[in-house]
């Protein structure tokens, strides 16, 4: 179980007003851009160790910056609590443009398990771009004998209880999965594991029932006949998993959730700087080359500029609160 504090929410609703703001700060006027930026070098944050998407992702847009802008522009990994220490790293910069942060659209969705809200995310960030995007998937060991969701779901109702379900600790994923339970009315226990690795672990070995994979890993998983996926959590089926279903094929629910990827910068810089990064990165992730990239890292595009995806963000965090409080979830 996840402990309770009383003022969780009142201090989670803080993060519409975030988000709003984000959006407020992308409403750029129709003023000069600035011609000249940038004149020093630029560095991308990422929150994870290399190796991982976010970090190629973050190498592919600072080797095309580099060439379009005439200036270095390095990524640099700064990884530890949950991406916390990038997060708060680049909010407190001096917000002139030559910091980006590699971020995603649940990043707001996690503050929800945030207790001493250290971030003070009202005058954080600015969104700049999307790139990347995968649904979930919704996995669960062999020897289930539900073949279909739908069959998961009745089995749940018949057994309340019974069924154990993996969730990555203190991150979005696990409030959409909770968000799902909600909505199809059934009781499954959520267990928490310190990320996907460990969830995916016990899966395997039928210690939990079920998980929310990630759809762009679980390729090799499925046909190798390793687990059983049931549906996609998207709101159209997943082009790298075109025989799987989504949620609304599989039940009816009106169900979708899933993850894009993309950069942020500190919010206070200025709009003719905000402009020009944005439409820079922008022209890069829309490239012929970088679409055929992402497809072969197994994601699809996502392309949303600031103003589309800070009101992505804005859903994102809105939907978080509401599962959270009905879930009984609160900060610990």
């Amino acid at each position: 179980m996840i402990t309770i504090h009383k003022n969780g929410f009142a201090r989670a609703r803080s993060v519409l007003q975030v988000l709003f703001a984000l959006c407020a700060a992308s409403m750029w006027s129709s003023g000069a851009v600035a011609q000249n930026y940038p004149v020093k070098p630029v560095t991308v944050v990422v929150g994870l160790p290399p190796g991982g998407v976010v970090d190629w992702m973050s190498r592919l847009l600072a080797q095309n910056l580099q060439e379009k802008w005439k200036q270095p522009v390095v990524v640099e990994n700064k990884s530890g609590a949950g991406g916390k220490i990038a997060n708060e790293y680049v909010a407190r910069a001096n917000p002139d443009g030559y910091l980006i942060l590699a971020t995603t659209s649940i990043v707001a969705a996690s503050m929800v398990f945030d207790k001493d809200k250290s971030l003070d995310l009202e005058k954080a960030y600015a969104p700049l771009s999307t790139m990347l995007y995968a649904p979930y998937v919704i996995i669960v060991p062999t020897e289930m004998p539900s073949k279909t969701l739908g069959e998961y779901f009745a089995y749940a109702k018949a057994n309340p209880g019974k069924l154990n379900f993996a969730g990555a600790i203190n991150t979005g994923q696990m409030l959409d999965e909770y968000a799902l339970f909600q909505q199809a009315g059934i009781n499954i226990t959520v267990v928490p594991y310190q990320g996907g690795a460990p969830a995916l672990r016990a899966l395997v070995a039928n210690e939990v029932q079920g998980y929310f994979g990630a759809a762009f890993g679980m390729q090799a998983q499925i046909a190798g006949g390793r687990i059983r996926a049931l549906a996609v959590t998207s709101a159209k089926r997943f082009s790298q998993l075109p025989d799987i279903p989504t949620v609304k094929e599989a039940t009816g629910l009106d169900f979708d959730a899933g993850v894009h990827y993309g950069w942020t910068t500190t919010a206070g810089t200025p709009r003719d700087v905000l402009a020009k990064m944005a439409a820079d990165i922008q022209e890069f992730v829309k490239r012929p080359d970088t679409l055929d990239a992402v497809r072969k890292q197994g994601y699809e595009s996502s392309t949303m500029g600031p103003d589309e995806f800070g009101r992505l963000m804005i859903r994102e965090s809105r939907r978080a609160i509401e599962t959270a409080k009905r879930a009984n979830i609160q900060p610990q």
